[in-house]
């Protein structure tokens, strides 16, 4: 089937996921779905990794649904997300620590000789 000129950007921002589906430029139906930053001290700045997938998803769905469009129809998915965050990953895909976001402030002790 060939696509309908439909186009969907998802941004994966530092407080919420942001859906946006498009055609030939125009806004077709949007969705925005928050998540928290978790800041237990004033250094630390990190996101659930689980909490930011479950927001994609539910994201994506309300936006396929309200549009009324299938997904045949999507001509590409465009990602973006928050820059310089850290997941530490295992070996099977499953992530071993919070997202350490940007905005995180903790440093590394400095050695001392």
């Amino acid at each position: 089937m060939e696509h309908s000129g439909y186009m969907m950007g998802i941004d994966i921002g530092t407080t919420s996921t942001k859906v946006v589906l498009f055609q030939k430029g125009e806004v077709i139906q949007s969705c925005s779905r928050g998540y928290p930053l978790h800041s237990p001290t004033p250094s630390v700045a990190e996101q659930d990794p689980e909490e930011i997938y479950k927001a994609v998803i539910i994201a994506i769905g309300e936006v396929m649904i309200a549009s009324g469009i299938e997904k045949q129809e999507l001509g590409f998915i465009s990602f973006s997300s928050a820059m310089h965050s850290l997941i530490a990953m295992g070996k099977d895909g499953s992530p071993l620590t919070n997202s350490i976001t940007w905005a995180d402030n903790r440093r590394l002790p400095m050695r001392r000789n």
